[in-house]
């Protein structure tokens, strides 16, 4: 006898109930392949798995309540393991839809695969639900199983191509946009599983004992399910919603930097886009940043390598993982079309999973210009210092840093290489090293003011050559050195030894003038006051010069001079002084003597002068005669001394000449 067919109605609030179930289904597994895609590490698996539970109870949800719907007029329970098993079955089924379309990358194979896995358990997950009904025994129509099959992995594809929609943050991605698609999918799957309900005809059956649950009141079961169902998808939503809003507070922080940043910023995705253009990079560009937004970092830099162009990602990737410089100078592209100069840092972070290059770009223009004017200013300064006729030269710790032409001259070396890295004091004589290292240690330490100062060195021929220096402390870049100008005085020095000489030393004899003899005698007279010495002074008068002149001539007398200047001066000490006042007198100064100490060396003198002087075969002679005063008897003044060492000169010659005498008061 055939089976008698139950014929079944559908509550229409239930199935209402069962399609909103369905769409926040939807809606839920969209926001869940976004946030598994923007999510890495172990917060990427935490997503995958609480999105995968709520995804499939939600799935599961609508299908149970769906077969709540139908009303079959005979009492229906339910197997506990079956149902289970179908809850288990959505749940692997949303995991592995989720897993598929979270990955970053767009591939038709592994969407393929990924719909027809998840299609294929949902329709294992809704027949294994089908075969839980105890109570009625149930029989399928095999065209309609195929089509629910085919409408589930229809549903599960469009589901995949949805989350690559939505997992990107992208400026379509709405809410509205997304619940709208999670409509078009929750009908779907809706459409999938009353599709397989109408391949299902039932007829009753005997009912099993055991473990079930019993629909005595389906709406109230229906309820419970949707409140179960609900509280599951909301605590996933929340947490997504959490997170979207520490999200959103960390990209308003940013935000904010970006606006406030003084340099451009620029945020570049892995294609190689531009997704943030900040109001520094809109002035230095000259472009707005919803016109930049989504160009290549190509149309805004020009990168280091020609061969570089075109290939943005390759040059993001090598610079930020330190294959190439992450820090470069090029060239930025303005919208006007001109060039200028840049600095730019490139780095990688990962924002949400996915990588994220921050190109931090400075504009270098007036740093350039300033490089350059700095530049043209030193080489100004450089010829300036080269064409100098004095020398001028940089040395630090007595080490020559640089030195000009007019040094090279200076010290007659071959060129300047020849005088950098080597010390300043080589070129110092000996015994004033110690002097010169002073002035340069207070020069350096600042401690006093050094003035100019006067050295002798030994030029690379070694030839003595007097100098005239001056020095300052420099600081450049954080270092110190001294510049030192040098001229050569040599010739000075000799014009003013010339000028001593012409004013203090006879221009015949070479012996000291009247000038420096009365200094000497003022300086003498002082010692032998504050020592209580005797000073002597000698006025010497030749005798019978003026016969030589007349009979030999003058050139003669000046000869007889200079070799009666040499025997006068070897016939006393060396602390005594022998001047000439001109003509045929003499000075001689004797310090710290006694009276029996000058007769001696007035005995000396007339012998040495007695001796005749030959010339051309000729001899001649003359004599001197000598007048003594002897300080402080005589007198305590140069002008004393003198006027009476003449007055006892004088007595000599009235005397008969040729002989000495002391100063005697009358």
């Amino acid at each position: 006898m055939n089976p008698t067919h139950l014929e079944g109605s559908y509550n229409i609030a239930l199935i209402v109930l069962s399609f909103m179930i369905a769409v926040m289904a939807s809606y839920t597994a969209l926001d869940m392949a976004r946030r598994v895609k923007m999510a890495e590490g172990w917060r990427s698996t935490a997503w995958l798995i609480s999105g995968a539970t709520a995804m499939g109870v939600g799935i599961w949800g609508m299908h149970f309540i769906a077969m709540l719907a139908l009303d079959l007029t005979v009492p229906v329970t339910y197997r506990l393991l079956h149902v289970g098993v179908s809850i288990l079955v959505a749940i692997l089924a949303s995991l592995g839809g989720l897993y598929a379309g979270s990955r970053s990358a767009f591939s038709w194979k592994r969407i393929l695969i990924g719909a027809g896995f998840m299609g294929a358990a949902i329709a294992g997950m809704h027949y294994i639900g089908m075969a839980a009904m105890v109570g009625v025994a149930t029989q399928y129509s095999p065209s309609l199983v195929a089509l629910s099959i085919l409408i589930a992995i229809a549903a599960s594809l469009s589901a995949l191509l949805l989350s690559f929609r939505f997992g990107d943050d992208h400026p379509l991605f709405l809410h509205w946009a997304k619940l709208g698609s999670g409509v078009i999918m929750g009908g779907a799957i809706v459409g999938m599983h009353y599709t397989g309900m109408a391949a299902a005809s039932f007829t009753p059956a005997y009912s099993e004992t055991g473990s079930s649950i019993v629909t005595t009141d389906r709406s109230v079961l229906a309820v419970y399910v949707t409140i179960a169902t609900i509280m599951v998808q909301q605590i996933v939503l929340i947490g997504s919603y959490m997170a979207d809003k520490r999200l959103a507070e960390q990209i308003a922080f940013n935000g904010s930097i970006l606006e406030s940043a003084i340099d451009c910023i620029l945020l570049v995705d892995a294609e190689g886009r531009v997704t943030e253009f900040n109001p520094s990079a809109e002035a230095a560009f000259g472009i707005s940043r919803a016109r930049a937004l989504y160009r290549g970092l190509e149309q805004f830099i020009v990168f280091p390598e020609p061969s570089k162009a075109g290939r943005t990602v390759e040059f993001l990737v090598q610079t930020s993982s330190g294959e190439g410089e992450r820090r470069f100078e090029t060239y930025g592209v303005h919208a006007d079309g001109y060039d200028f100069p840049i600095e730019v840092t490139i780095s990688r972070v990962r924002l949400q999973g996915r990588p994220l290059y921050t190109v931090y770009i400075r504009d270098i223009t007036v740093r350039r210009q300033t490089e350059a004017a700095l530049k043209e200013s030193e080489e100004r300064y450089r010829r300036l210092v080269d064409s100098s006729p004095e020398a001028i030269f940089a040395h630090r710790d007595g080490i020559v840093l640089f030195a000009n032409e007019a040094t090279v001259r200076l010290t007659g070396v071959p060129d300047n290489t020849y005088l950098v890295g080597r010390s300043l004091y080589d070129w110092v004589e000996e015994g004033r090293r110690d002097e010169i290292g002073a002035w340069l240690r207070s020069i350096e330490s600042a401690e006093d003011k050094a003035g100019p100062i006067e050295i002798r060195i030994r030029g690379f021929d070694g030839a003595p050559v007097d100098i005239e220096a001056n020095s300052i402390r420099v600081r450049d870049n954080g270092k110190s050195f001294i510049l030192t100008i040098a001229r050569n005085v040599t010739e000075k020095k000799r014009l003013e030894q010339s000028v001593e000489q012409m004013a203090y030393y006879d221009g015949l004899t070479g012996l000291p003038n009247r000038n420096l003899l009365g200094e000497l005698v003022i300086s003498s007279l002082e010692t032998a006051r504050s020592y209580e010495l005797l000073v002597a002074v000698m006025f010497i008068d030749l005798d019978g010069f003026k016969h030589v002149n007349d009979s030999f001539g003058h050139a003669v007398g000046d000869m007889l001079l200079k070799e009666l200047s040499q025997r006068l001066a070897q016939s006393v000490r060396e602390t005594d002084t022998v001047s000439r006042l001109g003509g045929d007198e003499f000075i001689v100064l004797l310090p710290n003597t006694t009276r029996e100490q000058a007769e001696t060396a007035a005995q000396r003198m007339m012998a040495n002068i007695a001796i005749p002087f030959r010339y051309r075969e000729q001899s001649t002679f003359v004599t001197a005669s000598i007048g003594i005063a002897m300080y402080p008897d005589d007198g305590d003044s140069a002008e004393q001394l003198i006027k009476h060492a003449d007055q006892a000169m004088y007595e000599a010659k009235e005397q008969g000449k040729n002989g000495y005498r002391f100063y005697s008061a009358r």
